[in-house]
């Protein structure tokens, strides 16, 4: 009897315990209903205090907006407060804004604020520049604030615009420092960022060293460099560079002598490359001496030692001055194709062909320039391999617009940005200078100069032929163009053959590039 007792009192508390938990379950959502209906009750009677201002002041176009924004901020059900009729309520009275003021510039500017999609937004505030004019200052002030806040591209422009109109202006602190910066005043830009937290965001940090940069702060410069990050790699050998341009002196501060050491082992390891191709070539050479199989090269004084010279120029001496004279390139996307992109092309070319002086002298004067009788004996079948060049560009492009495959490439960007930077006479003759020009005679040197006739003194011509065009087109990034410039290293490597001389081949990539950079800039 004891133990029944026992078992009853059991099953009574868990019965009490059970419908404990229900009632607590049913009264908490009774408390939310009653918690739910109370602000309901007082969103309604706060309308309603805002019906009666707008009753005693029908014009007051500042207190329409604030009845508007207080109707607004119930409607979002996810992560605010919500009353069922505030979506009704807002629509409406939104509506009433558009019927009273529909070219207030209050009126103008709330609407705006409410437009979804940054592009929209932008498009809606820039059709409104024009009737702005006639708007008070900080209103203005405000439309130039919101679009410096929206539009990257023209931040700088609307951001200044902005602070003319109203020191006060609500800019983003880093919109508003970028401007600074654009205004010369880089103090400014200091005291806009003063307070941003996240110092270790990487926009903020390079926000932080072009103030720096700017004021010639060199040790706060030199502070936002940070080698252990390795996945802010190019940001940071862009600081680099930059730094070590405007002040040498740093090059010992801090973490600069890493960096410093990262672009010397890149140079010598990108110097070392050749070596891959030229090593394995020699041993071939010698395994075709000891099978009495003589190779014959054009121009017989070019060794593989001036080959892996001319191969390591090409390969080192680009990516080691962009980080000295271009290291906004470094950042990628469209500063790749920016002004940048003829500097770094000019001080490439002039480098590079000063570097190969020294090797020169192993053309002799004919191998370099020819003579009449060659010229005579050759222009025609220079004439003739670009028309076959120009056949493959043409069946190339009919294929492309066949099967509409998108054929844009770094290769083809670059060109294009050449082009669209050719402006007045001055550009025209250095963008030409840079392409048809310098370009072909240097690239003429490495492909069919050095390495062909390094690699044919050790291999059959055909092969060494091949390799240095395979080469030549691979360096040009352009796979849907691969055969074309596969097809132009060709036949430079056949005119050198039958000439003795690299120079039909120059005038062939010349006349080639010439005739491309020509039509480009002639469009744009």
């Amino acid at each position: 009897m004891r133990t029944f007792g026992i078992w009853l009192a059991g099953l009574m508390a868990l019965g009490t315990f059970v419908g404990g938990a229900r009632a607590e379950a049913a009264t908490s959502i009774a408390a939310r209903e009653q918690v739910e209906a109370a602000a309901a009750t007082a969103y309604r009677d706060a309308l309603a205090r805002f019906d009666a201002a707008q009753a005693a002041a029908p014009d007051d176009v500042a207190l329409a907006i604030e009845r508007c924004t207080f109707s607004d901020g119930y409607t979002d059900v996810e992560y605010g407060t919500y009353v069922e009729s505030a979506q009704a309520d807002a629509a409406a009275c939104q509506a009433q804004l558009d019927k009273r003021f529909p070219n207030a510039p209050e009126v103008v500017l709330f609407k705006l604020d409410r437009v979804y999609g940054e592009k929209d937004a932008v498009q809606g505030m820039e059709r409104w520049l024009p009737a702005s004019e006639q708007w008070p200052p900080k209103l203005r002030a405000r439309l130039y604030a919101n679009l410096a806040n929206l539009d990257a591209d023209k931040a700088d422009d609307y951001a200044l615009k902005a602070l003319r109109l109203d020191e006060d202006a609500a800019i983003v602190p880093t919109r508003l420092a970028r401007a600074w910066l654009h205004a010369g005043q880089p103090d400014k830009a200091a005291a806009a960022i003063e307070e941003m937290k996240d110092a270790d965001f990487e926009p903020y940090r390079e926000l932080r060293f072009d103030i720096a940069l700017a004021r010639k702060d060199w040790p706060a410069a030199v502070a936002t460099l940070d080698v252990s990050d390795t996945s802010q790699l190019y940001p940071n050998l862009k600081r680099f560079g930059q730094l070590a341009v405007a002040a040498p002196s740093t090059l010992l501060s801090g973490q600069m002598p890493v960096l410093l050491f990262a672009v010397i082992a890149m140079g010598l390891g990108l110097a070392a490359l050749p070596l891959l191709l030229l090593v394995p070539v020699h041993y071939r050479g010698v395994a075709r001496r000891l099978q009495h199989r003589i190779s014959q090269a054009p121009l017989p004084r070019v060794t593989l030692w001036h080959a892996w010279y001319g191969a390591a120029i090409a390969l080192a001496v680009p990516t080691v001055l962009m980080v000295f004279v271009a290291p906004q390139m470094l950042d990628g996307g469209g500063a790749r194709m920016g002004p940048a992109l003829l500097t770094l092309m000019l001080w490439t070319m002039c480098v590079s062909l000063l570097l190969m002086l020294p090797v020169l002298g192993v053309f002799g004067r004919r191998g370099l320039l020819g003579d009449r009788a060659m010229w005579r004996a050759t222009w025609k079948r220079i004439l003739a391999y670009w028309a076959v060049l120009l056949v493959i560009v043409f069946a190339l492009n009919a294929l492309f617009a066949v099967t509409g495959v998108d054929t844009s490439t770094e290769q083809t960007k670059m060109v294009a940005a050449l082009a669209e930077q050719a402006k007045g006479t001055s550009g025209v003759m250095l963008t030409l200078c840079i392409v048809a020009l310098l370009g072909p005679i240097f690239e003429e040197l490495v492909f069919r100069g050095l390495l062909l006739n390094g690699m044919a003194r050790h291999l059959d011509f055909r092969w060494a032929n091949g390799i240095q065009a395979f080469l030549f087109a691979c360096m040009h990034t352009d796979p849907p163009r691969f055969v074309f410039y596969f097809a132009m290293g060709l036949f430079g490597g056949w005119l050198v053959r039958r000439t003795g001389s690299i120079a039909p081949a120059i005038a062939l990539h010349a006349i080639n590039n010439a005739w491309a950079i020509g039509l480009l800039i002639a469009v744009t």
